[in-house]
């Protein structure tokens, strides 16, 4: 057993929850520590059975419940080293710096390094049973490397965070434009979208995409998922036939999925 629930992802507040047979995780808890345990209780999960949390990165919509969360449960705490130390938590011990892949009872978790406006902001990749889930969001752009490691992905979680457009038309300050549409920024629904293809066309073994972290004022759901899908079918693609996308909710948990 494989699967994945999106608790909630925006540019809000994140938290993916991982299963196997013998582990389950967190990675980030950037939403109050009440709203972690109810959504893990609303897909018939605990809080208490959480064996570890992984963070991305500092950002608040990364982190903001994990204060509250290790005063009261006792899963240990993965994240580099930077990050740790910029962490509010009392017990020191607990804390893990990722300098390499990580074993959870036959979860391996690995890491890589995405371009985002935080130092040492990471992406995951999560291998159980010969079946890979990745995760990236936070990123200005794809850089090889990362393409590289999630290229034999069955399961992704991709950042679709903007709609250009929206972006350069939007009541933003010139400052926030830049950097939202900069390399350290976040990547488009359009980039989304050819990274997407880019995986299926080199592996094929890509059946299920999540779209996450998507902006409150530059996205909407069906906006995302119209324009990848658009991307997706310029290159031959067909969603329903080849893949199925999905959009993660800014405030309600997606359900578990099983990675098959």
């Amino acid at each position: 057993m494989f699967e994945y629930c999106s608790l909630v992802s925006g540019s809000s507040g994140n938290c993916h929850f991982i299963k196997t047979s013998q582990a389950s995780i967190l990675i980030d808890v950037g939403i109050s520590a009440r709203r972690v345990v109810k959504g893990l209780e609303e897909i018939g999960e605990s809080m208490e059975d959480v064996d570890a949390i992984f963070i991305s990165h500092i950002h608040t919509d990364h982190t903001r419940g994990l204060e509250v969360l290790a005063k009261n449960y006792g899963f240990m705490i993965y994240g580099r080293e930077e990050t740790l130390e910029s962490l509010n938590v009392a017990s020191k011990r607990r804390m893990r710096v990722l300098n390499g892949p990580v074993d959870l009872e036959g979860l391996l978790v690995e890491s890589f390094e995405l371009p985002h406006d935080a130092p040492s902001t990471l992406g995951f990749k999560l291998s159980y049973e010969e079946k890979i889930l990745s995760i990236a969001t936070d990123l200005g752009y794809m850089p090889d490397e990362v393409m590289e490691m999630i290229l034999p992905s069955d399961f992704l979680v991709l950042e679709a965070n903007h709609d250009e457009e929206l972006v350069r038309m939007g009541p933003y300050p010139y400052s926030l434009k830049r950097r939202i549409l900069g390399e350290l920024g976040h990547l488009s629904n359009e980039a989304a979208g050819r990274v997407i293809s880019q995986i299926y066309k080199e592996h094929e073994r890509l059946r299920f995409v999540m779209l996450a972290h998507l902006s409150e004022k530059n996205n909407y759901p069906e906006l995302a998922r119209m324009s990848v899908e658009k991307v997706l079918k310029e290159e031959g693609i067909k969603v329903g036939r080849d893949m199925l996308v999905e959009v993660a909710g800014r405030d309600h948990a997606s359900g578990l999925y099983r990675i098959l």
